[in-house]
């Protein structure tokens, strides 16, 4: 990873908060969208510790694709379409790409353009080429601005902006969203660092901050 000066589709956000009770602290946010009419991102490396099914009780699992997806560990995209089922956003991002039902974000990750779509898809395809649940990465809510408010938050220095590759947000973010160990007393399974302190740490390390 690298610094970058321009905000751009693509950059990571690396946040400046080490407040504990910020909801902003130790976040990095991937940049899926950066226009004139505003910018929208999700945070890379924050989870709940919950699967899908639990945080989207409302989310119809009305064919095997939707019930394997159901049983994952979502991340939180950020505070929009987090809380409220009536405005739920429900956000897959992945590292293959299936022609039709994925748009490229940077070189080696794409975007799920229709979860639901995808879903009704590969319940009936199977073979090279086709997202299995198991390809995805999940994430509830994004993170959203509107026109200048962005780039008015990183001029007031609450942000540090970065690039890097594919790979590196595969290897250094997702990971530690997803990545979990058993916890001993209850028998389940927990990811490893649910605020996502290892993963922004990295990220800053790398940065040389």
């Amino acid at each position: 990873a690298h610094g970058l000066e321009n905000l751009e589709k693509g950059a990571l956000l690396v946040a400046v908060e080490e407040d504990a009770s910020s909801f902003w602290s130790h976040v990095v946010i991937f940049m899926l969208d950066h226009t004139p009419y505003g910018s929208t991102g999700i945070i890379l490396n924050r989870t709940q510790s919950w699967t899908l099914a639990k945080h989207c009780p409302e989310v119809k699992h009305d064919n095997l694709y939707w019930s394997l997806l159901s049983e994952e560990i979502v991340g939180v995209g950020g505070p929009v379409g987090l809380d409220h089922s009536l405005d739920r956003s429900v956000i897959a991002l992945t590292t293959k790409e299936q022609p039709g039902m994925t748009e490229e974000v940077i070189p080696g990750i794409y975007r799920v353009i229709n979860l639901d779509q995808l879903a009704k898809l590969n319940a009936k395809l199977s073979g090279p080429g086709t997202l299995r649940p198991e390809d995805l990465s999940l994430f509830v809510g994004y993170s959203g601005w509107s026109p200048g408010q962005l780039q008015s938050e990183i001029d007031a220095g609450f942000w540090t902006l970065a690039s890097a590759s594919g790979t590196y947000v595969r290897d250094c973010m997702f990971k530690h969203v997803m990545d979990t160990i058993v916890e001993p007393t209850t028998g389940k399974r927990v990811p490893i660092d649910a605020h996502g302190f290892q993963a922004w740490a990295s990220m800053r390390e790398s940065l040389g901050m």
